[in-house]
């Protein structure tokens, strides 16, 4: 089967972009706001919160095609799993436009 893909253009892409740092200091600001807007919660989903018993990885990097069959809502999507004292939390999602701008992002806590 043929790769009718480049994967080169992606990875050009993210470093044109500064996709990948982009997406980790928006996990980090999303995080503050977390912690800021709803306290008691974050403290259930991280008690005792320390920076340092995060992992903050990007998993995936994927091109997500929606809107079908006009296919007219498109983006990258970036996925951080959230891990906190080596337990999985939950995910960070971005969505970036093809133009390389923050179109959403959102956590989902386990």
């Amino acid at each position: 089967m043929n790769n009718h893909f480049d994967i080169n253009f992606i990875k050009y892409w993210m470093n044109e972009t500064e996709a990948e740092k982009r997406a980790i200091e928006c996990f980090w600001k999303n995080l503050f706001l977390y912690n800021k807007e709803d306290p008691e919660e974050f403290e259930r989903n991280f008690p005792e919160y320390n920076p340092s018993f995060l992992e903050v990885n990007i998993q995936t990097v994927s091109i997500v095609f929606e809107n079908y069959p006009d296919l007219d809502y498109n983006h990258v999507l970036i996925s951080i799993p959230i891990r906190y004292q080596e337990k999985s939390k939950g995910i960070y999602k971005i969505l970036f436009t093809f133009d390389g701008k923050v179109e959403d992002d959102y956590f989902i806590i386990d």
